[in-house]
């Protein structure tokens, strides 16, 4: 099938612009989405760095909450005195002064064996929490830090310890059990976001074991970022810790193993297959690791859409193009055009024709060369029917003067004939 140079040149060049558009289309896809997944790890890191100075201030506030309530005269004189009564009505009075009931879930008083005098919460009074780590710890004179569900309340919270001292020995202890809402609304990362829209994260909060002990997902809460590697001791802690509770693995292993160092890490959700981007975080001076989670789906559904609309805007170049090419090869052969049909009344014998191209380039030098060509054709061609002409006038002067020579010759054939005759039939005689 023939193809004319115009639709050559208009396919050509939109082929060139769809291939170099295909190909600019990867190329941003493949940077843009490295790019967005960088603005992510340091978005993260960011947001993680500031919600680890405000998690960390919050925990050092309830510490220093718990040591001054430890400080007042009248808890310790409570403690020392020979014989104490079991939710002795001003000591308790102490107690409901802090106890505030949105913010904690109870506000006790232990003696130096670990059995509770005096609470805000009646259930716990009598009750011997001596085996609890955060009382072991405030024994040996050292503030207590200690996350678990209560044997007691079945419910889970905080718990803020400090030993109350009689001279050198720790008479007692003190302790604040923290809802655990709020500090789930301190450890969430006051970052203007929800969880849907752009940049959208969610938080784990983890302890030193890998069990996360809060987060965004209900889903996620007491469960272990990957398969606990413990001894029975520690497996004992973690059913004491989490009574009724089976904890199973999230199967962030890599996190898991990353656990106590601070920093970025890729991983890949084994249930959705998706990329995600960890920021892990330890706590200073607690047992505790924050980690921001986002995926990497959302930042893909962006570039893909950037990566679409780029397709199309090519797809659609392409084809304007080709609309816009195609005039422009028009305008720019239309001399060409003026030339073919001048060409063809050539062959078909007219030297006259000249054409008016005027474009200034190569067009109108090509149309004098040709007008050029077509007068010397025509004045050849001319000069030949000229010399025709005249050889033909001297062919037919010579044809007629041959012809009257023969004709002569004729007669005088016939004459010599005749005397011929004359002569034989005077011989007869």
């Amino acid at each position: 099938m023939r193809m004319s140079i115009k639709n050559k040149i208009a396919l050509s060049i939109s082929g060139v612009v769809l291939v170099v558009g295909v190909l600019a289309t990867v190329t941003i896809f493949f940077v843009s989405r490295n790019q967005f997944i960088d603005y992510e790890k340091r978005d993260l890191a960011q947001i993680a760095l500031r919600s680890n100075y405000e998690v960390e201030r919050f925990f050092q506030d309830q510490r220093q909450f718990v040591a001054h309530m430890a400080e007042q005269p009248e808890l310790r004189e409570y403690l020392i005195r020979a014989t104490t009564t079991p939710g002795d009505a001003e000591v308790l009075d102490v107690l409901k002064k802090y106890h505030l009931e949105s913010k904690f879930s109870a506000i006790y008083l232990m003696d130096s064996i670990g059995e509770t005098l005096v609470s805000t919460n009646p259930d716990f009074t009598g009750k011997n929490y001596g085996f609890r780590p955060y009382f072991q710890s405030a024994l040996r004179g050292e503030p207590g830090l200690y996350m678990a569900v209560g044997q007691t309340s079945k419910e889970a919270g905080y718990y803020f310890s400090h030993p109350i001292r009689a001279g050198d020995q720790v008479a007692g202890v003190v302790v604040s059990k923290l809802k655990p809402g709020v500090v789930a609304e301190v450890i969430r990362p006051k970052n203007g976001r929800d969880k849907n829209g752009v940049g959208a994260f969610e938080f784990m909060f983890v302890d030193k074991t890998g069990v996360i002990i809060a987060a965004t997902s209900p889903e996620k809460r007491y469960k272990s970022l990957g398969e606990l590697n413990l001894n029975k001791e520690e497996q004992q802690e973690i059913k004491d810790r989490f009574s009724g509770i089976t904890i199973s693995s999230l199967g962030y292993e890599r996190a898991l193993r990353r656990l106590n160092t601070s920093g970025s890490l890729d991983i890949r959700d084994k249930k959705t297959g998706e990329q995600k981007l960890l920021e892990i975080n330890n706590i200073e001076n607690t047992p505790y690791t924050l980690i921001l989670e986002a995926g990497t789906r959302r930042v893909f559904d962006y570039v893909y859409n950037i990566s679409f609309a780029l397709a199309g805007f090519v797809l659609f170049s392409a084809m304007l193009s080709v609309f816009i090419i195609y005039l422009l090869v028009w305008w720019f052969l239309k001399p060409l055009y003026q030339l073919e049909r001048a060409i063809k009344e050539v062959n078909e014998g007219d030297y006259e024709i000249n054409i008016d191209i005027n474009t200034g380039d190569e067009w109108e030098y090509l149309a004098n060369s040709f007008n050029k060509l077509t007068t010397t054709l025509a004045w050849e061609k001319k000069n030949v029917e000229q010399k025709v002409n005249e050889s033909t006038k001297r062919l037919r002067k010579i044809n007629k003067t041959m012809m009257g020579r023969e004709l002569k010759m004729k007669e005088l054939k016939e004459e010599n004939q005749e005397l011929k005759k004359r002569l034989k039939n005077k011989k007869k005689k």
